[in-house]
């Protein structure tokens, strides 16, 4: 039973990999941020800007890079970006209201980004 740890393999830390996680963050932030800075501008036209580079850039990141890990590393930057700007911050702003905008960029955001990364498929 002492030894049974050693049977579990870790994957090998290579600097591909290393990088690839590093974009696969950076991807989910920058999605975040544009979403969340034309989510409530120009409505509607805003939120749709918002959900549609959301959705495209995640397929598009989807079909470039191999592995789910990292699909799954992005979708949760962007969530945390999206749930960090819907709570109040140090001086009590809010980026993201509780309006029509806000809760379907939240609830549609995370439903058309879960799909895209579904969707996209590895072409290598």
């Amino acid at each position: 039973m002492k030894r049974d740890w050693l049977l579990i393999s870790f994957p090998e830390i290579t600097w591909n990999r290393l990088v690839n996680l590093i974009k696969g963050i950076a991807l989910g932030v920058c999605l975040g941020a544009i979403g969340i800075l034309f989510h409530n501008s120009y409505s509607p036209y805003g939120l749709l800007i918002a959900l549609l580079e959301s959705g495209m850039g995640f397929y598009y990141f989807g079909r470039e890079l191999r592995g789910t890990f990292i699909r799954i590393i992005s979708y949760i930057a962007w969530l945390a970006i999206v749930y960090k700007a819907a709570n109040f911050g140090v001086s009590q702003e809010i980026l993201i209201q509780g309006n029509r905008n806000g809760f379907v960029f939240l609830i549609g955001g995370m439903a058309i980004n879960f799909f895209a990364l579904i969707r996209a498929k590895n072409i290598k």
